[in-house]
């Protein structure tokens, strides 16, 4: 298989050990009925076997009747056939957060914030034993449109997760090194937040196979909010090196680099209000699918009796590194919206880049690396 996952028939008899856990925001909800049928179309493997669990976060009432969205149901769908037979969960924030009626791109970076603030208050106060050991969260918004403090805050929020041993996945978003690319002080990449902050793994897009290339839309970047931690410091500095003055200003370079990793992001077939399409594409597929992987990995070290992975961004860069497989290829476009200059590429290379981070999974690698490492 592409990352190397083992067959679903040699899996069926497996036990699994906690849950992989999916954020819906926005009003999102995943339906049961789209499930079923994309178990039945599309991974026969799940069915009678894996049933997602729907949560209400803020205490709204079960949205198991209304017409699904087609992000919640791509998110659901694939974590659970990548992630087979480990059980799902769906945590949904009910609402538009702050702001309802004006849905700029600015504006919804408040409205996700706000519900990530819901949705973590929720989670910080199950004990450990409820808690998903996997968290894949496909939203986000652009760096610009929060104070950095109320940034940080979300950011150290999920830093808690990890230290209580959740692996908190997000997609890095779509727009390339950014979308309209402007700042108070002129031109300026538009780096996604929360992909940018150093908690959570961070996971782009590629497409094709054999080999594998760079996503054009995959976004990636340097925060502006965020500085480098120390356990990037030597990959990302290869590549700015690599980049030379060639976008000089309009990037942080002492910034936290993203993505961390990623996975295929075009043509994802996905029922949704039982009509099934492969025109679903985006780091938002790429997410649940490396959440899957994680969440195979979390689950056997459980089952072991090892720690899961929690924060694993210093152990991807270093002992786990051999785990992924360098994408070189593509490169990604942006900046569609600043008129006076109206692309912005950055190219993958060898070793990280701000498009596919280090690579993509080989599950048994990455199982076999983290069996040896965890306690």
């Amino acid at each position: 298989t592409l990352y190397n996952l083992p067959l679903a028939s040699t899996l069926r008899n497996t036990s699994t050990h906690g849950h992989i856990g999916i954020a819906g925001f926005l009003a999102e909800y995943p339906h049961q009925k789209d499930f079923d049928m994309f178990t039945k179309k599309f991974a026969p493997y799940l069915v009678d076997v894996v049933k997602p669990r729907f949560i209400s976060v803020d205490g709204e009432r079960n949205h198991s009747t209304y017409t699904g969205e087609g992000e919640a149901n791509l998110d659901v769908q694939y974590a659970a056939a990548m992630g087979y037979p480990v059980p799902i969960q769906y945590y949904y924030t009910h609402g538009l957060g702050v702001d309802e009626e004006n849905h700029s791109l600015q504006n919804l970076t408040g409205a996700y914030s706000e519900l990530n603030i819901i949705l973590l208050r929720y989670l910080r106060d199950l004990p450990r034993s409820s808690l998903p050991h996997t968290l894949s969260v496909s939203y986000g918004g652009s760096e610009k449109g929060l104070p950095n403090a109320y940034a940080r805050k979300i950011c150290d929020m999920y830093g808690e997760l990890g230290a209580r041993g959740v692996t908190v996945v997000f997609a890095s978003g779509d727009y390339g090194p950014g979308l309209a690319c402007r700042g108070k002080h002129g031109k300026r990449l538009d780096p996604i937040f929360p992909a940018t902050c150093p908690y959570v793994t961070s996971v782009g897009g590629t497409q094709y196979i054999n080999p594998e290339s760079a996503g054009i839309v995959s976004s990636g970047g340097f925060s502006d909010i965020f500085p480098r931690p120390d356990w990037q410091e030597v990959e990302v500095k290869t590549y700015l090196d690599t980049l030379g003055t060639r976008l000089a200003g309009m990037y942080n370079s002492s910034g936290r680099g993203f993505p961390d990793v990623s996975a295929q992001m075009m043509n994802y077939w996905v029922v949704d209000n039982l009509q099934a399409t492969a025109e679903n594409s985006g780091t938002s597929a790429s997410a649940p699918t490396v959440a899957g992987i994680v969440g195979l990995v979390n689950s056997a070290l459980i089952g072991a009796g090892k720690s899961p992975l929690g924060f694993m961004n210093p152990f991807l860069y270093s002992v786990a590194r051999k785990a992924f497989q360098e994408v070189d290829g593509g490169g990604s476009k942006g900046c569609s919206l600043m008129l006076e200059e109206p692309t912005v590429s950055l190219n993958a290379t060898e070793g990280w880049d701000p498009i596919s981070g280090i690579g993509t999974p080989d599950f048994q690698k990455l199982l076999s690396i983290a069996m040896q490492q965890q306690a």
